[in-house]
């Protein structure tokens, strides 16, 4: 869930006037600009209360009643923090710093100074004035604002290198410009560097004797990858450059500050929850801070997967589904709505979506305590959109428009379970059936309707992918799962039918592995009314053995080489009318051994990738398959392999798939891993028993035909099939006489 804005407490640091402090160091012109986009950005955008947010600046022409020296920084960092904690759980620490920063020999290696880092390490360092915050101290702080409870968030635009000056490029301090234009960051009148010795920045000119954050010249950047402050921490720091790069600013502005202004606004109204690295994804590919005039590039520290603005991490929205209205029909007691989910996604009629107005939701999260405005019935189902119904109100606020946002709040659809009991005992049956009705229900993953027969001449109909059989052994002390096809599950674990605990076992086993079923059968699914064909290459290369293991007992990582092409033809002109582009979206998903399912291309949790006619996605894509934790020992036996299964799926237009992916089964059977759905509690949705299944009318059905015409999906799958040998080869090999050969284990599944 979203951070409340009035749980948002941030601390904005800038500085321009140096006052000729660290031997009269050069000032710098854009800092003080940057405390103010973000200030705005955080009242405006965010809309965080103008009380939570404190700065801190040294401007140029006047000087404020209190400086951003270090002791006033680290004062108002623990007031603020102090705030923070206690307006309760769940809120957010932001630090923003824009100034010079140092980098000199380490004084922490001595004993008296604690013996923290070894001999000829670096110490980092903010320059605040009067003397810098080191790394060390800077680090126990934001590590004490985490064990206060707190989420804790830092950006630094600051330079790389040198002293992190921002002389201009060109005459000028680069100050009072305009706006970055986006469309043409070439014609900028000023382009600034934020570092005075841009042409040195050799380790070897720091003396290893200077005072820290004194001298001419010694001060290095804090940015770097590997130090005391930037190692493995619970919190996320974005910066502005790579320790190599420059930080740069333009229209008196950092370059990195105005972008991520630029991005968490365009993000905010996302319809899928933002992370972390979706953010710097965007920060990086949506603007020109990479090209000639701006050649740096961010870096993120911290956990990518973290939901930016939030508490917690991506890993917590497993299964969560979300979309939104892209249209609307007013109809005589109803409204018609159109949803950007659908079949493809694994939505079903009768399944119940919850309605939002964008303003609940924060980079796709929703708001604390909001209420839904509106509740729809899906009622036909396309392969990419779904028709639901909304029921009139007389609310005007809660009718339902286009750009709203759409939640998955529950499924109609159960799995089915079919329990032999021929060899099980009477009174094991029972105990199971007796647990089974006691489970507590989840709306999202729904219990599976458990069966119980005993007769194994009778094989029970078959009515959906995600129909499991549960068999007992000949002796009759262990439960084995089997698929719809009544096939052995590989690597799901037995179950002891005398375990107090099998049915609230069974069941999270059967809710983790029915959108696995789910998945893979989306290749075998028919649709007549959809005669969709694209055309496309699709294939995977098994690469030579580049990462074999000299161990007998590690395996290799086996890699595969990824071709996915659009080969429809390039569009042409023709009377000055262009052929429409026969664009396709992709996304592709890895499904392990162990039923993960990860989407590996593009980014996990990426929308859809855009390939054009007669273009490929990027040849360096790579594919490592590796043997999973619980299965290494196995591997290590003659006669062992596992399946990973490819999906790729294909769409006429973008969309996302994210909520299909899940950790393996090991993970998700561990209660702390176990699935908990963020947005709504495990109740029955608000209205559910005024709103009955029903039969659509013609005005509906009129509407679902209108969808069809832009209901394009196909799914293309791989079986990769890798064996004891692929992972323990010989590891003496003649490399001179030696000839690949492509296993023939790896087998194409199904095309287009």
């Amino acid at each position: 869930m979203a951070v409340a804005p009035e749980k948002i407490f941030a601390v904005l640091i800038g500085i321009n006037n140096y006052r000729g402090q660290y031997n009269n160091v050069k000032n710098l012109y854009g800092c003080v600009k940057d405390v103010d986009i973000i200030d705005t950005l955080l009242t405006t955008t965010l809309r965080v209360p103008a009380g939570n947010v404190h700065t801190l600046t040294s401007p140029h022409g006047s000087t404020p009643e209190t400086l951003p020296t270090k002791t006033n920084v680290l004062a108002l960092i623990e007031e603020v923090a102090g705030r923070a904690v206690a307006s309760g759980p769940g809120a957010l620490f932001f630090l923003h710093y824009s100034g010079h920063g140092m980098r000199t020999k380490t004084i922490y290696h001595k004993p008296e100074n604690g013996g923290l880092k070894s001999a000829g390490a670096y110490d980092e360092g903010l320059c605040t004035l009067g003397e810098p915050l080191m790394d060390v101290e800077l680090s126990n702080i934001l590590d004490g604002l985490n064990e206060l409870g707190l989420t804790v968030f830092v950006s630094l635009d600051c330079c790389h290198s040198g002293g992190a000056d921002r002389d201009s490029l060109h005459s000028g301090s680069g100050g009072g410009h305009d706006a970055l234009d986006d469309h043409d960051a070439a014609r900028l009148e000023s382009v600034s560097i934020r570092c005075p010795f841009p042409d040195s920045d050799s380790d070897d000119e720091i003396d290893s004797g200077t005072e820290v954050g004194r001298g001419d010249g010694d001060g290095r950047n804090v940015i770097v990858q590997e130090s005391w402050l930037y190692r493995n921490r619970r919190h996320n720091l974005l910066a502005a450059c790579q320790p190599s790069e420059f930080a740069y600013e333009t229209g008196g502005r950092g370059t990195m500050t105005y972008h991520l202004d630029k991005t968490l606004t365009a993000l905010k109204d996302s319809i899928i929850p933002i992370t972390y690295d979706m953010l710097i994804t965007h920060l990086v590919s949506k603007s020109g801070i990479r090209n000639n005039i701006f050649p740096q590039q961010p870096m993120l520290l911290g956990n990518r997967n973290r939901l930016a603005f939030g508490t917690n991490t991506k890993s917590a929205l497993t299964g969560v589904m979300q979309g939104n209205v892209t249209k609307t029909e007013k109809e005589v007691g109803f409204t018609l709505v159109t949803i950007s989910r659908g079949a493809s996604h694994g939505v079903e009629v009768g399944d119940r979506f919850a309605l939002y107005r964008p303003d609940q939701f924060t980079f796709g999260l929703l708001n604390p305590d909001e209420e839904r405005a509106a509740e729809a019935i899906i009622l036909e189902v396309t392969n990419m959109t779904a028709a639901a119904r909304v029921p009139t109100t007389s609310n005007l606020a809660n009718i339902p428009k286009v750009g709203w946002f759409a939640v998955l709040v529950q499924r109609n659809h159960r799995p089915v379970i079919y329990v032999d009991t021929v060899n099980l005992s009477d009174q094991a049956a029972t105990r199971l059936q007796n647990s089974w009705r006691e489970l507590p229900e989840d709306l999202l993953r729904p219990t599976a309707d458990l069966r119980l027969h005993s007769d194994p001449d009778i094989v029970p109909e078959i009515t959906c992918p995600d129909t499991f059989y549960v068999k007992p052994s000949e002796d009759g002390t262990i439960l084995v799962v089997h698929n719809n096809n009544t096939e052995i599950m590989e690597n799901v674990p037995s179950l002891d039918h005398n375990d107090d605990s099998i049915a609230r076992t069974l069941s999270l086993i059967v809710r983790h592995l029915s959108p696995y079923q789910r998945l893979t059968n989306l290749a075998a699914r028919e649709d007549s009314t959809n005669p969709w064909n694209p055309r496309y290459e699709f294939e995977i290369k098994r690469i030579h053995d580049v990462n074999r293991s000299n161990s007998p007992t590690l395996p290799a990582k086996v890699q595969y080489g990824v071709v996915f092409k659009n080969t429809e033809p390039s569009p042409i002109r023709i009377l000055n009318q262009e052929e429409e582009a026969l664009t396709q979206f992709i996304t592709i998903f890895n499904l392990d051994p162990t039923y993960g399912i990860t989407q590996i291309f593009p980014d996990e949790g990426a929308d859809s990738f855009e390939v054009y006619p007669r273009e490929a996605i990027d040849p360096k894509f790579k594919l490592n398959i590796t043997v999973p934790p619980q299965l290494q020992a196995a591997s290590q036996q003659p006669g062992f392999q596992m399946l990973d299964k490819i999906i790729v799926l294909i769409s006429s237009k973008a969309t996302n798939f994210r909520h299909y992916s899940q950790p393996d089964l090991h993970a998700w059977l561990h209660p702390e891993d176990a699935h908990e759905d963020v947005f709504f509690k495990k109740i029955t949705p608000k209205g559910q028993n005024n709103m009955p299944s029903r039969q659509a009318t013609r005005a509906e059905e009129e509407e679902v035909q209108n969808l069809r015409s832009l209901d394009e999906f196909k799914v293309a799958t791989w079986d990769i099939i890798t064996t004891h040998e692929d992972l323990y080869p010989q590891v003496e090999i003649n490399t001179a006489n030696h000839t690949h050969q492509p296993p023939s284990r790896v087998v194409l599944s199904s095309s287009r």
